[in-house]
């Protein structure tokens, strides 16, 4: 189903793509290919830009099927010459002024924020986003046509300017997220195999990207609602969203969570990497909460909810039980 074509690890071939954007596979083929597509960057990559192209394409072939149209109605020759020239025109100025064409093709821009950052941006449409470390986004430069459609991996947070005649739609992994203006969270780690979303002013839809638009739930202010990756959109509940804002001031709670779910974060968070022997259950659950604290006091913290020992070397972290201090 998927073959070696880029680089040394596996992929979604050229052809593989193209059928999932025709529809041309059967569900079980398809979710494979989301699921691969939210945790590989390269075929990630591939499929935004078959997209554009396809749209590209598509928008070169409306010209051609209308002159088809008039040749076969035979039309009278001089009206024909006349709505050649007319329709013709703007091709022909695209051709003799390259830096015109340019600005009729909206580039996509990639931004990968890395570990211990953050990105803020603001779309072209006034729309302001703001990224977690290790996150991934895709967004034109400018929107055209009648949507205005991203591409999320990891966390973000949107202020979307309201537009009633553009549709705003947050593609993340397998979810699609669609509003008109409002202000948002999304979380969609490829790892978690679900997107939750939270809803701080306005009201979204969330639902399958390639699921009927009736399947999706439409969440208010102050409710949250997770798909999983071969589920539906849960029922929207009640929450409190600041604490899913929590991450834009290095701000989080933990109940019962795995200690690794947990370095993974302060990982992202903070630029380092942890290392364990394996004396150290990592799937035992911890409740804590972080307040932007330095990261050497934090993992002072759980190393002692833990009953571990620690030992940093500049980015590098060792975790071990104490009768294998060393």
């Amino acid at each position: 189903m998927i073959n070696e074509n880029r680089e040394s690890c596996l992929h979604l071939s050229d052809e593989e793509i193209a059928k999932l954007i025709d529809g041309r596979v059967d569900p079980d083929t398809r979710e494979g290919y989301w699921q691969h597509l939210s945790a590989c960057p390269e075929c990630f990559d591939v499929y935004t830009e078959s997209i554009k192209s396809m749209e590209n394409r598509e928008s070169e072939k409306q010209p051609r099927r209308f002159f088809l149209i008039i040749a076969r109605k035979k039309i009278f020759i001089p009206v024909l010459a006349a709505l050649l020239l007319i329709f013709s025109f703007p091709h022909i100025w695209k051709a003799i002024n390259p830096s015109e064409q340019s600005q009729q093709v909206s580039a996509m821009e990639k931004i990968s924020v890395a570990h211990g950052a953050r990105k803020e941006l603001t779309l072209a449409d006034g729309s302001l986003v703001i990224l977690d470390a290790g996150s991934h986004f895709q967004y034109p430069q400018a929107f055209r046509g009648k949507t205005r459609e991203v591409f999320l991996k990891g966390e973000g947070y949107f202020e979307v300017k309201p537009d009633k005649k553009k549709t705003f739609t947050v593609n993340a992994g397998h979810a699609a997220i669609k509003v008109l203006g409002t202000k948002f969270n999304v979380q969609a780690w490829p790892s978690s195999q679900k997107v939750e979303v939270a809803v701080i002013e306005g009201e979204v839809s969330l639902g399958a990207c390639d699921a009927d638009a009736t399947s999706a739930v439409v969440i208010s202010r102050g409710e949250l609602s997770t798909l999983a990756l071969n589920g539906q959109p849960s029922a929207p509940q009640d929450v409190d969203v600041e604490k899913h804002l929590g991450w834009l001031k290095r701000e989080i709670a933990f109940h019962n969570t795995p200690l690794q779910q947990i370095l993974t974060l302060l990982e992202r968070w903070y630029d380092i990497h942890f290392f364990w022997d394996e004396s150290v259950s990592v799937s035992d659950q911890l409740t804590l909460q972080i307040q932007n604290r330095p990261v050497d006091e934090i993992i002072e913290l759980i190393a002692d909810l833990m009953n571990l020992e620690y030992k940093r070397e500049g980015k590098t972290v060792y975790l071990f039980t104490q009768k294998n201090n060393r």
